[in-house]
């Protein structure tokens, strides 16, 4: 709809700005476009209209990566020896997770990565999912073992 009614106004444009010989001179220039014998006059592509989108990406300027990733090493540590440190650190032991009346317990099989910290050390930091844990000792993250069931 929008596209006849720019058309009509060009029309309109062009009868105010040409006489009656002119403007059949100017139908006869269209007729022969149409008929293909006007080469000089490319019509106007309607690829745009059909395909708005292609075309519009953008290549990256780096080439892909040729070696896979180095995987920063975190040297591990003892639970046991961390906790020694904190005593000696904040003059206190440091206490397992007080857990609230309705709050998601990690598996109890579950151990921390990174220092083996047992369960009771060990938050659930994602909420339902229970897919991420975070280490009250070492302060890490890291996935459980947890399965989730698929929904129906």
């Amino acid at each position: 709809m929008k596209r006849i009614a720019s058309i009509t106004r060009l029309v309109r444009w062009l009868c105010k700005q040409l006489n009656f010989d002119e403007l059949l001179v100017a139908v006869n220039i269209l007729l022969e476009i149409t008929h293909g014998k006007r080469n000089n006059i490319p019509l106007r592509a309607n690829f745009n209209e059909k395909y708005p989108n292609y075309r519009q990406f953008i290549v990256d300027p780096f080439a892909p990566f040729t070696e896979k990733p180095l995987k920063k090493v975190v040297a591990t540590s003892d639970f046991k020896q961390l906790l020694k440190e904190h005593r000696i650190k904040a003059g206190k032991d440091l206490a397992p997770v007080r857990r609230h009346k309705n709050s998601l317990l990690p598996p109890s099989y579950t151990r921390c990565e990174h220092c083996n910290a047992p369960a009771s050390y060990l938050y659930v930091n994602d909420g339902r999912k229970k897919s991420q844990l975070r280490c009250k000792v070492c302060n890490t993250l890291f996935q459980s073992n947890h399965i989730r069931k698929e929904g129906k």
